[in-house]
């Protein structure tokens, strides 16, 4: 949960009980009004580098049986999920080294580019390569005379135990500092390690830990056209408590951060609707959007116990927006690793305030949010992260802030006049509070909250063609593919920024929905190479000098930079070696345009039947149109044309492929005649062929008609 650590989660707590404060108007959250910027991490606090790990373990297996010892190395070289969890392991104990260096890095071993596993006797020497993203704050940096610029291609030498697995076990307490009495254990003793402690006797290695690239920044909204798609944004926010009592105290910190939460929802129009097992429904309705959030207290995760990883899984699973407030309990919340626990093609926002969460409970989600179109994960999840000691008396407000910004921005497109809901504006509005909180009362430290996985969102309310076909799947009935290549390899020039240019040239000129650039490249290490696409003097990167050590990109990319440009004329892939001693080749690449096919024209389909409508029976008559046409459904409208001396009496229906709907029942009282349009959405995305029968009732005394004709009108 929240400020990881006991000891200092506890005088975090203490330390920071303050005196209720009236709630702002919601006006004041909003996030500043400026034009927008941002990165695949954002943060104005911070920013992001690309680096690789270089680290060593060495083993004791004198324990295992012969065939136990094989089998656990066999799995190690597979290089599944048993070496990812070993090398994540060993990762975290360089956390404190690499803070003390002003570096935040992911401790999240999902990116293991290559691995060698040998037997020395009795011990086995696991060696790894890791392609790895670290954070660093611009004030620390400052207070230290570092530019950012300045750390790429340092590297940084790193103590770690040469066995991970039992360090408690091996040496106790020799080689930890700050630890609550009897609280350190295996699972945590990375964050109190200290190998420079006097007497302590563990057996080290030393790994590397080299900064390759300043990761390029570009601005970017969350996705509101995801989030609104169905006029409704559905938000779980969870408070923990502070304190690690048995219960929970009504003057435990988390209580009375979720109490002021809820007086936030009450003033700003949200009405309780529901009580949830466990939780409270708060809803509200603005500008046509549907706005829930479900809310559980302290109290409620305290009963939970042991099946909070179940709540936040059915969380996850109908939710679109994430947020935990609470202890971040060393990284441990393992539902984030469970891919089966995210909804399918569903975008999300996930907020985990607390302690160093970038560190603990970033990567994890964007491993599992991965599909075969977005090896990322990025499409389908944007993860709001903090890089430092998180306060619990900051818990309601700066959830109130990010939600009244993503509110704001779905209420209004991402645009209000001057003021966008850019991603860049709503982390700054969180800083902004961080800061003024952290001088107000004098604290020790304050947040850094940042955004990761947003560096290839699509949506722009300068451009709302801008997602079609991007990030997200595009509906194959609707839209067709065209694919252009060059299949000529070229060498790619070691260590020289102008690289290569190739070149591809399109005769069709057509707006397009998507755009898909497909890359076949091989390269001795691919972390020296810059590619960019480039097309009527716009140039987009595509990627980074990332993947480090790997031997070849195979990828596809959806750039998101070229929404409003036709598909004609000269597009060029600029491949550039940025680093010495390694070469490669550029074999091929594709670049595929996602249009829409031309609409087909409506048809109707029209019948002249001449029927009497018998007064007063129930059965009426049936009249029937035959579709021979094989098409779908976009629109549909009915128009109906019946001569009545009394149309309350009327009950008219029309049934297709088994379903039954209703056009008017017994409605218009005294009016004469029935010469009227509906439309109808009910079949819609289904096919039209087939048999519409229109029934049409007389359901009262004394009044007749007739049925003159009918027709259906079906469009895309």
């Amino acid at each position: 949960m929240k400020k990881t650590i006991l000891s200092l989660c506890s005088v975090l707590a203490l330390g920071c009980n303050v005196a209720e404060e009236g709630i702002p108007p919601e006006s004041e959250d909003l996030a500043p009004t400026f034009d927008k910027e941002d990165t695949a991490y954002y943060s104005d606090q911070a920013t992001e580098l690309q680096g690789v790990f270089h680290g060593e373990m060495v083993l004791d297996l004198s324990s295992m049986a012969e065939s136990e010892r094989g089998s656990y190395l066999d799995s190690l070289r597979s290089g599944g999920w048993k070496l990812t969890s070993l090398v994540t392991d060993h990762i975290k104990f360089g956390k404190n080294q690499l803070n003390t260096e002003k570096l935040h890095m992911n401790l999240s071993a999902d990116d293991v580019t290559s691995h060698l596993v040998t037997v020395e006797g009795s011990s086995a020497r696991v060696e790894y390569t890791l392609s790895i993203e670290t954070i660093v704050s611009f004030d620390e940096l400052r207070a230290a005379g570092i530019e950012p610029a300045s750390l790429t291609d340092r590297t940084f030498a790193v103590k770690l135990p040469a066995d991970p697995r039992t360090v408690f076990s091996q040496v106790g307490e020799r080689c930890a500092e700050g630890f609550d009495a009897g609280s350190l254990a295996d699972y945590n003793y990375f964050y109190y390690f200290k190998p420079e402690k006097p007497g302590c006797d563990l057996s080290l290695v030393t790994a590397a830990f080299t900064l390759h690239s300043l990761l390029p920044r570009k601005s970017t909204y969350p996705e509101y056209h995801r989030l609104t798609a169905d006029r409704k944004v559905a938000v779980a926010v969870f408070f923990g408590a502070a304190e690690h009592n048995e219960t929970v105290s009504s003057s435990d910190e988390g209580v009375r951060e979720h109490r002021e939460f809820l007086d936030a929802l009450r003033s700003r129009g949200f009405r309780k609707t529901q009580d949830l097992a466990p939780g409270q429904r708060w809803s509200r309705s603005k500008a046509g959007i549907e706005e829930v959030v479900d809310v559980v207290s302290p109290y409620e995760l305290a009963e939970l116990k042991n099946d909070t990883q179940g709540l936040f899984r059915r969380a996850l699973l109908e939710h679109e927006i994430i947020i935990y407030d609470g202890h971040s309990f060393y990284g441990s919340l393992s539902v984030l690793q469970e891919k089966d626990a995210y909804p399918a093609d569903t975008y999300q926002i996930i907020f985990m305030n607390s302690c160093w969460s970038y560190e603990y409970y970033t990567t994890q989600v964007f491993k599992n949010k991965a599909t075969a179109a977005d090896p990322n994960g990025w499409a389908l999840a944007d993860v709001v992260n903090n890089t430092e000691p998180a306060w619990f008396l900051n818990d309601a407000e700066e959830t109130r802030i990010l939600l009244t910004n993503i509110f704001a921005g779905c209420e209004s497109g991402g645009r209000d006049g001057t003021r966008q809901y850019t991603w860049e504006g709503i982390i700054q509005a969180m800083n902004k509070f961080a800061l003024e909180r952290f001088r107000s009362w004098n604290l020790e430290s304050h947040e850094i909250y940042g955004v990761s996985g947003v560096r290839e969102n699509c949506y722009d309310p300068a451009h709302p063609d801008a997602c079609l076909g991007q990030n997200g799947p595009t509906d194959p009935g609707t839209s067709e593919r065209t694919s252009f290549e060059n299949t000529t390899a070229q060498d790619i020039p070691d260590e020289q920024s102008a690289g290569i240019v190739s070149a591809i040239q399109v005769s069709d000129d057509r707006a397009f929905a998507g755009l898909e650039v497909s890359v076949d490249i091989e390269h001795s290490w691919v972390g020296d190479l810059v590619v960019e696409l480039r097309h009527n003097g716009k140039t987009v990167t595509l990627r980074s000098r990332e993947g480090g050590s790997e031997k070849s990109i195979h990828q596809t990319y959806q750039p998101a930079g070229f929404a409003g440009q036709t598909s004609g004329g000269t597009w060029e892939l600029l491949v550039s070696d940025r680093a010495a001693r390694d070469t490669g080749r550029l074999l091929s690449w594709k670049v595929t345009f996602v249009t829409q096919k031309q609409a087909q024209a409506p048809t109707t389909y029209s019948s002249q039947d001449h029927l009497a409508i018998p007064d007063n029976d129930t059965t009426g008559i049936a009249s029937t149109i035959e579709v021979p046409d094989e098409r779908q459904v976009g629109t549909l409208t009915v128009h109906v044309d019946i001569s009545h001396s009394y149309v309350g009496d009327l009950v008219v229906e029309l049934e297709h492929a088994g379903q039954v709907v209703t056009l008017q029942n017994q409605q218009g009282g005294s009016a004469r005649d029935l010469v009227k349009d509906f439309t109808l959405a009910d079949w819609n995305d289904k096919s039209a062929r087939g048999s519409w029968t229109l029934l049409v009732s007389d359901r009262a005394a004394a009044d007749s008609g007739t049925l003159n004709g009918w027709s259906l009108t079906v469009g895309d």
